[in-house]
């Protein structure tokens, strides 16, 4: 079976590596299919026989008006990570849900209070997902953030960056999806907080190991978790979890 990656720039990603420490004994192939026109990616998947693509930035968003079958977290947060063709029928997943809940694991709990930098489509994965558990949810946007338009958005607050120094001081955790780290981020206050980084490659907020009291939780392990989920809802085989751990371990 054929599978693969659709993004842009997705060059450096850690996804086939990750798939060949999955199923080191498998034929199965893993592709970057690279492209800043998302019509082309999605031709190819299309046509060249895939059964199954991750999708990363920037077309989590976009994935989902392609006219697949979404699941219920696809539904919720209108973005999408994980594409199978099942003998034709399309389906979209969201496995970043488990890419956040698994990489917190006890340190979230009910009534945590946690502020999500950025909502795109990670940003609202984490949303979601941290809603769902209960916790008191902020997001700081750069600009108004477009929202997914489920009604569990009802309970999460939304701020522009003016308010982060103050949100952050309030927050246990921070999750931060920006794909760079303005400088008005660099000016807040991590010490005794729990940081957990989309970003494992360029600009996340790894620095800030240095604060006092900081828990960091880098961007590979939330990319270790959901992949584990994907390429399981791919193959139908369970993973070489420890293997794919190996990898992220020691990048």
């Amino acid at each position: 079976m054929k599978f693969g990656l659709i993004g842009n720039p997705i060059s450096h990603s850690l996804s086939p590596i990750l798939f060949r420490a999955a199923y080191p004994y498998s034929e199965d192939t893993y592709d970057l299919i690279e492209s800043h026109d998302f019509e082309k990616a999605f031709n190819r998947f299309q046509s060249e026989g895939y059964t199954g693509i991750n999708i990363t930035a920037p077309y989590k968003e976009r994935i989902t008006g392609i006219g697949a079958e979404r699941d219920r977290d696809v539904i919720n947060t209108g973005s999408a990570n994980t594409l199978i063709n099942r003998d034709g029928r399309l389906i979209l997943y969201n496995t970043d849900i488990y890419g956040v809940a698994n990489s917190l694991g006890d340190l979230v709990s009910k009534d945590s209070s946690v502020l999500i930098l950025g909502y795109g489509g990670a940003g609202k994965a984490a949303a979601y997902t941290l809603s769902g558990k209960g916790c008191r949810v902020n997001v700081v946007n750069r600009t108004p953030a477009r929202k997914a338009g489920a009604a569990w958005e009802d309970q999460v607050g939304f701020a522009l960056p003016g308010s982060l120094t103050g949100l952050v001081r309030i927050s246990e955790i921070v999750v931060n999806t920006l794909p760079l780290v303005p400088e008005y981020l660099k000016e807040a206050d991590f010490c005794r907080k729990v940081i957990l980084d989309a970003n494992y490659k360029g600009e996340n907020l790894s620095y800030t190991q240095s604060c006092k009291g900081v828990i960091y939780i880098p961007g590979t392990r939330w990319l270790l978790e959901q992949a584990a989920v994907s390429f399981r809802l791919f193959t139908g085989r369970e993973p070489d979890y420890s293997s794919m751990k190996s990898v992220t371990d020691n990048l």
